[in-house]
């Protein structure tokens, strides 16, 4: 093995089914190793740079979605063949979605895993993205396993760990995009979890906090230990899915221009409707103010054309201490501010309001689209983050929608009332 020109490495609980076929091989003058336990496959892996992987799906307790990806780590051009147990397949979806080359169940027909190997001027698949893990840590089983399984039918790579210490143990093993993470758990809680994650990684693995008991004080102390966003339990399948979207850049990205990305709600907003409920919603029910800042004026100039005929009074300004000023002082509904600004970011622009004011609602605008920036927004708890240029149409649908919701949550019979007829 490594002197031949084409090597293939077998990895199994039991390899007995596989010994003709290795032998086979063998007289072939493929080269051949196999070993019966994750750690042996990878060495063999580093060690000869296989151009074919053959892994039982049982092999690694943590599941094929941790034992692909750590093979597609070491080698990405390596064509993975999965052997699943009797009785079991692979829908095609899932096989494309693990990036397999094959999958077999047993009993193993022989040739035509020998077929699927190929030989040495076989095409390797090229090598994709490598697929985006999520780990959720969670020590209620059935949740965790429903949040799992959840994900892995929306075309997420996904594993799940009952105790936070074990799942700390296999971050550097497993190197997940995302963590979903529940705050309440016996032993570590998600919040000292949330600490050494920062200590050794600093700001490379997004955090998402869940837990049943939410409060302004927690809240604000899951953002100071470093989580991007929290979602309280028992949380909305659309919005758990909507948050690894945004944070992955995956469907929900909604990165081109003049499209809005809706931020999924947190827990202040639970009993407010979501987009679906209200499509069109109705005009408000009093007097609101709506603040626009950009350092260009003619941004300013375009918000103004657009919203003048809307029924809330509107200030626009091209300094951010002068908006900040403004929701200090008075009844700011809705802050609109652009990202890139020489004065302050947008972004921090809008965690300073919600400090000053968490009733106003805050809309990100930026020409610049990308994932640190839908990270910042979650983070800063924005509602939408829309990419220049908008549609205008949309535009003021949302901030309908936003002052329609501001009236629900203040307890307004005439708003609910509305939003029904709507």
């Amino acid at each position: 093995m490594g002197n031949s020109s084409f090597d293939v490495v077998f990895g199994d609980l039991d390899l007995e089914w596989s010994r003709p076929l290795r032998s086979a091989l063998r007289n072939e003058g493929v080269g051949v190793s196999a070993a019966t336990n994750t750690r042996d496959v990878l060495a063999q892996v580093d060690r000869y740079a296989p151009d074919v992987v053959v892994v039982g799906d049982g092999l690694e307790p943590l599941g094929r979605e941790v034992l692909v990806r750590l093979i597609q780590d070491r080698l990405p051009r390596a064509r993975i063949i999965l052997i699943l147990p009797e009785s079991s397949g692979l829908r095609e979806v899932e096989r494309r979605r693990l990036g397999l080359w094959a999958s077999f169940s047993h009993p193993v027909a022989l040739p035509e895993l020998r077929s699927a190997i190929g030989a040495p001027d076989a095409q390797a698949a090229a090598p994709g993205e490598r697929p985006r893990l999520i780990m959720c840590v969670d020590d209620d089983r059935s949740y965790l396993d429903s949040v799992v399984r959840m994900l892995r039918h929306h075309g997420h790579s996904a594993v799940g760990f009952e105790d936070p210490e074990q799942a700390l143990e296999a971050i550097p093993v497993v190197r997940p995009d995302l963590i979903l993470l529940d705050v309440l758990m016996p032993g570590m809680n998600g919040l000292d979890f949330a600490d050494q994650v920062r200590e050794q990684y600093a700001d490379a693995i997004p955090l998402v906090l869940l837990t049943g008991r939410v409060s302004d004080q927690e809240i604000a102390e899951g953002y100071r230990r470093g989580a991007v966003h929290y979602l309280a339990k028992p949380c909305d399948p659309r919005a758990v899915l909507s948050v690894a979207d945004y944070l992955l850049g995956g469907p929900a990205a909604g990165e081109k221009a003049g499209e809005a990305t809706p931020l999924p709600p947190g827990p202040e907003a639970s009993g407010v409707p979501d987009a679906d409920s209200v499509p069109e919603p109705p005009p408000p029910g009093r007097r609101h103010l709506v603040v626009c800042v950009d350092d260009e004026p003619q941004i300013l100039s375009s918000l103004r054309r657009l919203l003048r005929q809307e029924p809330y009074d509107l200030l626009t300004t091209e300094r951010p201490a002068e908006a900040l000023a403004w929701v200090r002082e008075r009844d700011v509904s809705v802050l609109i501010t652009d990202q890139r600004m020489p004065e302050m970011e947008g972004t921090r622009l809008l965690e300073e309001a919600c400090r000053e004011s968490p009733v106003t609602a805050r809309i990100l605008l930026t020409g610049f689209p990308g994932n640190m920036v839908r990270i910042q927004g979650l983070r800063q708890g924005i509602q939408f983050l829309m990419y220049k240029p908008w549609d205008d149409d949309g535009l003021r649908r949302i901030l309908r929608r936003l002052l329609h919701e501001r009236e629900l949550r203040e307890g307004r019979p005439d708003a609910a009332g509305r939003g029904r007829a709507s």
